[in-house]
């Protein structure tokens, strides 16, 4: 059984992953806000930012990877696209694409909010710092969504296959360029160029291409939050140096701090989050709702 043409359009997704998530929802008088977040400033360095990535529940509805938007739901008229326009320095800078359309301006989305005061707000995605959000109904409606995303659709499924070609191609390129005294360094820019290279000829071939979002047209690795933070920082020490201090760290974990005592590393759910706040046991926002590093 094949996909209809439309089922593999991200168009179509987003108009069936709306739909879907406003049947779960069931709502009669509330209304939703879905935020995507703001950049995140790297300290001391001026105007300069951490890489962005869209809050996962905002990055389903939408399919856009830009700072400042808000997604809204009101059961009685629909679903309203708020979205910071397009500035000419994104333009020249990061090869920003033209806007949507369809959106409205995000400083319109207060007057929104205002319009329709005295009834029930959900804040998913990012939360807003000024809008009172009722914490029972987002975390019934944060439940209701992640059931949604649960499926994988046609277009989920195409870039998590070229997340795992990318990361197959990238770690086989490693193991072919590794020699004695080769450093961490020399093997991830072989990592990296084979990740892009596999990218770049899946995207000639009919891959799916960056659209409005040139963020979307980066390589992305299947690889979860443990591998991620192991080479967060590379260094240029070689490998048999790296191996050794791993299992040198591997051997602490485990020793005994006291009689009939383990000390062991955090657990998934005892690991910081973004600027220190420790993550809860359960997050839906980081279960299998999660495409492959969004992308």
């Amino acid at each position: 059984m094949t996909d209809s043409p439309d089922e593999t359009k991200i168009e179509w997704q987003l108009s069936r992953r709306r739909s879907a998530a406003a049947t779960v929802w069931a709502l009669t008088d509330e209304i939703v806000l879905i935020g995507a977040g703001e950049p995140i400033e790297v300290p001391g360095r001026g105007d300069l930012t951490y890489p962005f990535r869209a809050h996962s529940e905002y990055f389903y509805l939408t399919d856009r990877n830009r700072p400042g938007g808000t997604l809204a739901f009101d059961p009685q008229e629909g679903w309203f696209d708020f979205v910071v326009p397009i500035t000419a320095s994104e333009r020249l800078w990061f090869g920003a694409r033209g806007g949507d359309p369809d959106a409205l301006p995000a400083d319109e989305l207060d007057a929104w909010v205002a319009s329709r005061r005295g009834r029930r707000i959900a804040c998913l995605g990012a939360r807003p710092t000024d809008v009172p959000c009722d914490a029972e109904l987002t975390d019934a409606l944060r439940v209701g969504l992640s059931h949604v995303r649960r499926i994988k659709d046609p277009v989920e499924l195409e870039r998590m296959y070229l997340a795992e070609r990318a990361t197959s191609a990238g770690f086989a390129a490693v193991v072919a360029s590794v020699t004695e005294g080769t450093s961490e360094r020399e093997a991830q820019i072989e990592l990296e160029a084979a990740m892009y290279r596999e990218h770049r000829d899946r995207d000639q071939n009919g891959g799916p291409k960056g659209d409005h979002d040139p963020s979307l047209r980066r390589p992305a690795a299947a690889a979860g939050g443990g591998p991620s933070g192991l080479h967060e920082s590379v260094r240029r020490e070689r490998l048999d140096e790296v191996e050794h201090r791993a299992r040198g760290r591997e051997l602490e974990s485990v020793c005994p701090a006291q009689e009939g005592e383990h000390h062991r590393g955090p657990t998934d759910s005892q690991r910081q989050g973004v600027g220190g706040e420790q993550m809860s046991e359960h997050h839906p926002e980081h279960d299998e709702g999660n495409e492959a590093d969004e992308h």
